[in-house]
């Protein structure tokens, strides 16, 4: 597939630090799992990947990242080595939801929705969000919010039900009520690259890019810890 466009995408909001190209059709990714370490990995993986797909990153039509919530060092991390190759070779940016990452994996891995995408956000907090899935496409049904466990229970009775869950979040102690209401969830998963990047192509080929002033990350509050 000589036409088909050469996307990096970046994803450190979690203790996850993965990067995925797409080129020549394929998508390739590098996943570690290494807190607080983002910054020592990432580059080595953008590095493997450019290298063995035999590109530059010149030659890249746009750079994809996960964009938070999550933690603030790793969403830091990823927006800027995005926004720095953006600004050294002139590309676009294609900024994507961590959460909607989340939900997209878990939709692929089981295909049932809507998915309750919920993080650890500590100080006793999550982030959360609620899609729905297919395999075409993904649509919010409730924002990006950050809510204590009993605050998201209480508005759950208000969204779509035989949802599932996954995400950090699910393995809280106070998260439980909540899990009780769904149809099963998937504390272990994570957001990705490849589920960014599987995400941003269909924003590329759509025209909906941005560029340096509008990928912002987003934390949903004050940073206060890493």
């Amino acid at each position: 597939m000589k036409d088909a466009p050469v996307v990096l995408a970046l994803e450190t909001s979690t203790e996850i630090c993965s990067a995925a190209l797409a080129a020549g059709g394929k998508i390739e990714a590098r996943t570690l799992t290494v807190p607080r370490e983002h910054t020592r990995h990432i580059l080595g993986q953008v590095d493997e990947l450019l290298g063995e797909a035999g590109v530059a990153a010149g030659d890249l039509a746009a750079v994809a990242f996960g964009r938070g919530p999550g933690t603030f060092t790793g969403v830091r991390v990823a927006t800027a080595l995005a926004q720095g190759l953006a600004v050294a070779h002139g590309l676009p940016l294609l900024p994507v939801s961590s959460l909607a990452a989340l939900a997209w994996k878990t939709w692929g891995e089981h295909p049932l929705s809507p998915v309750l995408a919920v993080m650890d956000a500590r100080l006793e907090e999550v982030y959360w969000a609620m899609f729905e899935v297919d395999a075409e496409n993904l649509s919010m049904l409730h924002p990006e919010s950050l809510s204590t466990p009993a605050e998201l229970f209480a508005q759950l009775s208000s969204l779509p039900g035989r949802w599932q869950g996954a995400g950090s979040g699910w393995a809280l102690p106070e998260m439980q009520p909540a899990a009780e209401t769904g149809t099963g969830v998937e504390p272990g998963l994570r957001p990705d690259a490849r589920a960014v990047l599987e995400l941003a192509l269909r924003d590329f080929r759509a025209g909906r890019v941005a560029d340096f002033e509008q990928a912002q990350p987003t934390y949903l509050r004050h940073p206060v810890r890493p």
